[in-house]
């Protein structure tokens, strides 16, 4: 696949790493597929790790996945447990929801994240495409995360909630390098902590105004069983859009850059087979899953299909082991662009299935457009992996030279 994230490690290594499994580990990131592979050939539903804490669940087979992801009473976000180890971050709505109110909330927001609503900002995506790729071609060289996928995702997100977007990167990068580690730790957080008072005071200032745009207007006059939505919460619902929604699409598609320039048989097939692009943008997502593992906190003591859930414990959902599981795709090890009836559970499953999938979808197929339209070759040496694959499998640098 990628061989960043893929060795010729022995099985034994692997299965020795799949019964302690560490996702923060060098051997995780350097052995992604070797481990999915192997969990996908093992047919193990789930494992429990020591690693970190007192210990935590992971679902590995499609099967037990979807029965985790659907039973938010025994599996719930409410305690905001969506990484292990835990750590100190801000109530997301409506990830960190359940119930009534999380499905009262979902209500009020899908109708902005449907097919066509999102439809309405292709034209703005694909003009940010031409526009950058223009400036790209005037210097003959590109990095497909920086100058490209950070632009295109931060733009149309902030048209989206209703910002300004050419301060896409205020709100953008702070993010990006907390989920990729960039920088030191204490720069980090100190970048946290204005990314979340520049959304408290940019979210405060818009809701005021009685003609605020976008989603931050729209919720701000916008009542729930009676009750106005009030700026705190949507304040944690542009959290949740700008943490969950930037760097994730631009994880995949830093994957398919690197794919498609190492791959140019691949890069023919679809220029050649322009239909395909849209089959290849789904396979792409299941293949390079940008965000592998989102958590729930285990409530009560579970036991399902013979692996005990303990409560209080973390489970983590490892969505891109569903992805390769044969039960649910057929040569899960292949990369194939057409696959009929494609399909991938990487937007989640059950009642937190992504509210921005078809905002995702839109964008990375544009963008997938263009990676296929353009002659470019990988500068190799400048080509960078994230460290730490557990937040979010991606490369933070694919710096490439354009051909004519």
């Amino acid at each position: 696949m990628l061989k960043e994230f893929q060795s010729d490690c022995e099985v034994t290594k692997v299965d020795k790493f799949i019964t302690q499994f560490d996702h923060h580990s060098p051997f995780y990131r350097e052995n992604f597929f070797n481990v999915i592979e192997r969990l996908a050939d093992s047919e193990i539903a789930a494992v429990h790790s020591t690693a970190w804490n007192d210990g935590f669940s992971i679902a590995t087979s499609y099967d037990m996945i979807r029965k985790v992801a659907g039973d938010p009473d025994k599996f719930t976000n409410l305690h905001g447990y969506r990484v292990v180890p835990r750590t100190a971050m801000p109530l997301l709505f409506p990830s960190d929801m359940d119930g009534t109110h999380h499905a009262d909330l979902r209500k009020v927001l899908n109708p902005w994240f449907s097919p066509k609503k999102i439809a309405q900002y292709r034209q703005g995506v694909e003009d940010d495409i031409a526009m950058l790729l223009g400036e790209a071609r005037a210097k003959g060289i590109l990095d497909w995360v920086d100058d490209f996928a950070q632009p295109v995702t931060g733009r149309v997100t902030m048209r989206l909630l209703g910002l300004p977007e050419e301060a896409w990167s205020d709100y953008a990068l702070p993010i990006h390098n907390i989920a990729f580690c960039i920088g030191s730790m204490e720069s980090r957080l100190e970048a946290g902590r204005d990314f979340a008072v520049l959304v408290k005071e940019s979210v405060a200032k818009l809701a005021s105004l009685p003609d605020a745009p976008g989603l931050i207007g729209h919720l701000s006059r916008t009542e729930i069983n009676g009750t106005r939505v009030s700026v705190d919460d949507i304040e944690r619902c542009v959290l949740n859009i700008i943490i969950g929604g930037l760097d994730t699409t631009q994880a995949t598609f830093s994957c398919a850059a690197v794919y498609l320039a190492r791959n140019p048989d691949r890069r023919d097939e679809l220029r050649n087979h322009p239909d395909r692009i849209r089959a290849a943008t789904m396979e792409f997502l299941r293949v390079f899953a940008s965000a592998p593992m989102t958590g729930r906190y285990n409530a009560q003591d579970v036991a399902i299909d013979g692996h005990q859930f303990r409560k209080g414990e973390a489970t983590l959902l490892f969505w891109p082991a569903g992805n390769f599981d044969p039960k649910f795709v057929e040569r899960p090890m292949e990369m194939s662009f057409t696959r009929p009836g494609a399909r991938n559970i990487t937007f989640a499953a059950g009642p937190h299935s992504c509210l921005g999938q078809h905002l995702s979808k839109m964008e990375l197929e544009a963008m997938v457009r263009a990676l296929v339209h353009t002659d470019y070759t990988l500068i190799e040496d400048g080509v960078a992996a994230a460290e730490d694959v557990s937040a979010a499998l991606a490369y933070l640098h694919v710096p490439s030279r354009l051909i004519g």
